[in-house]
């Protein structure tokens, strides 16, 4: 039957529904691009087609979030906060691996309930300040590495008043998460990322050391050494015969490269003002800074050299050249956390505080530095 005889019988034929659409014109195609729409519109939360891009100019950096939202940024910092929620990216340089930064991180944040698990190619560090939840990400290969922190309210049984905080919930953690994953350009920030320490005791001597991957200490006669070749090396309370006196900066040169048994040529040797007779009555004795080569790696660092007519004693910390802050000022504490008896307390104790009150303009180990940046890391994790 053709579609003439099928009309003259009385047979009604509907139109397709689209061709009845005022956007006819378009066929199918349009009306299936203008369905699509309707359907995002229906299902897409009306915050998000509210949100705008955040910039901060200065730095390139800019994110989307949903309205309500500010952006703050410190140090290479960024902060997207709205009331008591807020989500924290920043990019770190780091001189070890993932894992150590993770758990310098958690030491340092003095998180309640502090827990460091791996999660894929992520390691993350969970605990508590105050009411909030504290969740921080930590992605990279290295040396840098992107920190994301995020901080929402959560409920506390016994707390009369954080009960009446709208519990944290999944949908809270994956709104900062797309936030955050909308973020583009901004800087490497300038904080220095806190080394994971432990004990170690042996020899008669004690100290709190880098808990870091390929480090080795040792212990003899009260003084401590050790380090990682290529990374950081650090001697306190050694002792060395000399057969007659040398004045203390010229032992540096020469006396100091002996302890490594060849391969270490010192290249230069900076008085600290203000340091001379340290170690008192009875040594020729200042703390300097030097630079010296160590299987043809240039290293940076400070030594405290003290001679008589037949004793070299030394202590030093040293990192190598071009490396990211950090693990400087960790050894800053070991040297300070050093006991090798009470006789020799009020000494180190004098030796440091010269230490830190003496600027070294161009040495990498610099504590009043470290002190200031270390607060922000602080901060910047619990506030």
């Amino acid at each position: 039957m053709t579609a003439a005889a099928a009309n003259s019988e009385g047979v009604c034929r509907r139109r397709p529904l689209w061709s009845r659409h005022r956007f006819a014109g378009t066929g199918p195609p349009g009306w299936r691009r203008w369905s699509f729409l309707f359907l995002v519109l229906l299902f897409v939360p009306g915050d998000f087609l509210e949100a705008r891009v955040l910039r901060h100019r200065a730095t390139n950096f800019s994110v989307r979030a949903d309205r309500g939202y500010r952006l703050q940024v410190y140090r290479g910092i960024y902060t997207i906060r709205r009331g008591r929620e807020s989500v924290t990216r920043m990019r770190l340089r780091s001189p070890v691996d993932q894992r150590s930064t993770a758990q310098g991180l958690a030491s340092t944040a003095r998180l309640r309930g502090t827990r460091v698990v791996r999660r894929g190619r992520t390691h993350r560090v969970t605990g508590q300040v105050g009411t909030n939840l504290v969740l921080v990400d930590i992605v990279g290969q290295g040396p840098v590495f992107t920190v994301t922190k995020y901080s929402l309210p959560r409920n506390r049984v016994g707390n009369q008043r954080a009960r009446r905080v709208r519990a944290l919930t999944p949908r809270d953690v994956a709104a900062l998460r797309r936030i955050v994953g909308t973020a583009r350009g901004g800087i490497v920030s300038p904080l220095p990322p806190a080394m994971p320490m432990r004990r170690f005791a042996q020899g008669g001597a004690s100290a709190l050391v880098p808990a870091l991957p390929g480090w080795t200490h040792n212990g003899f006669n009260g003084a401590l050494a050790g380090g990682r070749p290529g990374q950081a090396l650090y001697g306190f309370g050694t002792p060395g015969f000399i057969p007659f006196y040398i004045a203390s900066g010229n032992a540096v040169f020469t006396e100091f490269p002996k302890n490594f048994g060849g391969g270490v040529v010192v290249t230069d040797v900076a008085f600290i003002p203000g340091s001379a007779g340290v170690l008192g009555p009875g040594f020729d004795s200042a703390i300097y800074s030097f630079r010296f080569l160590a299987g043809g790696i240039p290293h940076e660092g400070i030594i405290l050299s003290g001679t008589n007519d037949n004793l070299f004693y030394h202590s030093y910390i040293s990192v190598r050249e071009g490396l990211p802050p950090g693990i400087g000022q960790a050894l800053v504490g070991s040297w300070n956390s050093w006991d090798p008896s009470p006789a020799v307390t009020a000494r180190l104790a004098q030796t440091l505080n010269t230490l830190r009150t003496t600027a070294v303009p161009g040495n990498p180990i610099d504590q009043r530095v470290f002190d200031r940046l270390h607060e922000a890391w602080r901060e910047y994790i619990r506030r």
